[in-house]
C-alpha cells in the first residue's frame, strides 16, 4: 500500500486488534491477533452480538450440522431449535419434511416458514447440500423477523452457506 510520508494510517480488520501506523519510508508491520471474539447472530438487517439480541432466535453452527446424519438439510433442525417442529411426511429416504415455527398460524394459507438463503428468499432448502451450510438461524418472534414483513408471521429460517476460502 502506498501512503504519503508523515501521514497516519488506521487499520481495522475482523478478528484482529485495531492499529494506527505512521507512514515512513518503508515499514512492515503485522497486526496482533484478537484472542476473544463475541458470538454474533444474523438478523434480517445485519449481524448483532448474541448478548444484544432480545428476540427469540435459535442458532445451529456448521460444527453441529456436520455431525448430524440427516437425509435432507431441513431435517437438521429436528430437536435442535426450540419451538420448531419438523414433520417427516413419509419414511422414504430423501422425502421432504414439513417445518412449523410457532405451530400452525393459519387455517387457509400456507404455514411454511420464510426461507432465506444468503439473503435471498427461496422456497425451502431441499435442493441445498447439507455440507455447504455454514449456519442456520431461526427467527421465531416478531421483533427479530419484522424486517421480512407479513410473510415472516410463520417464522423465518436464515441459512448461510459456506464461502470459498482463498489460500495464501
Amino acid at each position: 500500500m502506498n501512503v504519503r510520508i508523515s501521514r497516519n494510517l488506521g487499520v481495522v480488520a475482523v478478528l484482529y486488534f485495531t492499529a494506527s501506523f505512521s507512514a515512513q519510508n518503508t515499514k512492515n508491520d503485522t497486526l496482533p491477533k484478537e484472542q476473544k471474539i463475541e458470538e454474533v447472530v444474523m438478523i434480517g438487517y445485519g449481524t448483532q452480538k448474541k448478548s444484544n439480541v432480545t428476540g427469540a432466535i435459535s442458532s445451529i453452527k456448521a460444527s453441529d450440522i456436520e455431525n448430524i446424519p440427516a437425509g435432507k438439510p431441513e431435517q437438521v433442525l429436528q430437536g435442535r431449535a426450540a419451538g420448531v417442529n419438523v414433520i417427516t411426511n413419509s419414511g422414504q429416504p430423501g422425502s421432504n419434511a414439513t417445518i412449523r415455527v410457532r405451530g400452525i398460524t393459519s387455517f387457509g394459507a400456507s404455514n411454511d416458514p420464510l426461507w432465506v438463503v444468503d439473503g435471498i428468499v427461496v422456497d425451502g432448502i431441499g435442493w441445498l447440500n447439507q455440507s455447504d451450510i455454514e449456519n442456520i438461524e431461526v427467527l421465531k418472534d416478531g421483533a427479530s423477523s419484522a424486517i421480512y414483513g407479513v410473510s415472516a408471521a410463520r417464522g423465518v429460517i436464515l441459512v448461510t452457506t459456506k464461502k470459498v476460502k482463498r489460500e495464501d
